[in-house]
Order: structure tokens, then sequence, then C-alpha cells
């Protein structure tokens, strides 16, 4: 299942607040039901039956500017691609070059063809977490609250676990590597590592810490999965004393 980046402010938005219920729930709908190019087909019976929306013409309305209009009853969504992909058209992210040959197949359309130029005017009112809204271009280098006492935090990786917690254990990993002598992450590998933990937890940042420790415990190059199958999913505080212990080895050694 894809999982889709979300502005956690959106509930404060005034231009978000002042939509119908119907609206609020559509809007949603879309964000994250539209493919990786923000682009979704609208089957008027399908959205009545997964939403309860009757006029679906009416609230579409409502949402104003945040929808283009492709054809009949195919939308774009500009903001979703500034919002998913910081610093378009300059962003890591993987799908961003499949979503642009997407974008090309619609780029007679003259929000397509902004979007895909970087132009696309900044009229919507309310910021999507990426200094894009703001500025126009990439992140700005400024952690957030959550990350104060994050010491490898990079304003180049989008964290799905924005959380101190997080943090500490992001930087016990990264630490560990360091110590081992692996290879450092590149800012892609690196967030592909941070989504890759996410999927094995399931989004689950207890699950998260343990199985970080318990590679750590291991001596592993990798974080990876506890097979239950041969090994029960160990205790939390067993996991962190060996992890400390191969810390402390391992600073210990001479390379």
């Amino acid at each position: 299942m894809a999982k889709r980046f979300i502005d956690t402010g959106l509930f404060d938005d005034p231009w978000f607040m002042d939509l119908s219920i119907e609206a609020k729930i559509l809007w949603i709908y879309m964000i994250t039901r539209c493919n990786h190019a923000g682009i979704i087909e609208l089957n008027p019976k399908m959205v009545r039956l997964q939403t309860d929306i009757n006029s679906l013409p009416t609230v579409i309305e409502q949402l104003g500017n945040r929808l283009v209009t492709l054809s009949e009853q195919l939308y774009f969504i500009p903001k979703f691609i500034t919002f998913q992909y910081p610093g378009f058209p300059d962003s890591k992210a993987k799908a961003q070059e499949s979503a642009m040959k997407i974008l090309q197949k619609y780029s007679s359309n003259s929000a397509v063809k902004q979007t895909l130029s970087q132009q696309l005017p900044n009229c919507y009112g309310y910021s999507n977490g990426n200094s894009n809204d703001k500025k126009g271009g990439p992140r700005e280098n400024i952690k957030p609250p959550w990350a104060k006492n994050f010491h490898h935090w990079s304003p180049e990786i989008q964290y799905p676990f924005e959380s101190e917690k997080f943090g500490r254990i992001w930087d016990q990993w990264l630490d560990y590597k360091k110590q081992r002598n692996l290879d450092d992450y590149t800012s892609i590998s690196e967030s592909e590592a941070i989504n890759n933990l996410v999927d094995l937890s399931q989004g689950d940042l207890k699950k998260a810490e343990i199985m970080v420790k318990h590679s750590i415990a291991r001596n592993w190059k990798s974080i990876n999965p506890l097979d239950k199958k041969k090994e029960p999913f160990p205790e939390e505080s067993t996991i962190k004393l060996n992890a400390d212990e191969i810390t402390k080895k391992n600073n210990s050694r001479p390379y």
C-alpha cells in the first residue's frame, strides 16, 4: 500500500476550515487516492459509495482552483506535486521522474505546463510544510522543534516519524554505522532506508526502535525485520543492553 505525506496543519488552514464537511472529505479523498502525478479520475458512483457524497459537481466547485479539469471526470491537483516532491522539479524522490512523464502527456494544459516549468502560482493560501510555498525553493535549513536534539537531521530528507524519539533512534543507528566504518548514506539512500524501516515496522515507532536496536545488537550492516518463527520478539530492555554492549565494543576497536 502506497504512503503519502500529508500536512499535519491541514485542519488549521483557513481555506480548509471554510469548506463544507463534504468538501473536506473530498479533498482528503483526492489527495490520498490520486496517482503519484497528482491526477485522479472521479467516478461519481464510486465516490458516492466510498464517501457518501451525493452532489459531486457542487462539492468540486467548492474546491475552486485547487483542482484543474483535464477532461470529463479527470482532475489534476497542482499542489500535490510541490508538496510530495520538495524542490520540484529537482526533487530527489524516485517517483518524480515517472510523475513528470505522466504530466508531459497533459502538457497542453496551462496549469500542468506551469507546474512542469516550476511557475505554478502560489495562490492557495497555506503552507504545506515545505519552503516551496514561501519562496519557491528547496526546504530551508531550519530544524523543526521535534528535531532540536536530532544530531543527524537533514533538510533534504522527509521524516515519516516526526518525534524526538525517532531522532534519538536514528542518531543511534547512524552513529553505529560510523563506528562500524560502514558506507555513509547519500540523502537518497537514507530516505529509502527510513521508508524501508517504516514499512518493516508498519508505521509503529515502538517496533521501529526495537528493530534498530536488535540490528545493532546482532552487529548487522542494515536494519532487518525479526523472524518471529526463528526467534521470539525480544524485550526492549534486553535489546537496549545488547545494543549498548555492541557500541562499547565498536568504540574500543583500533579501526
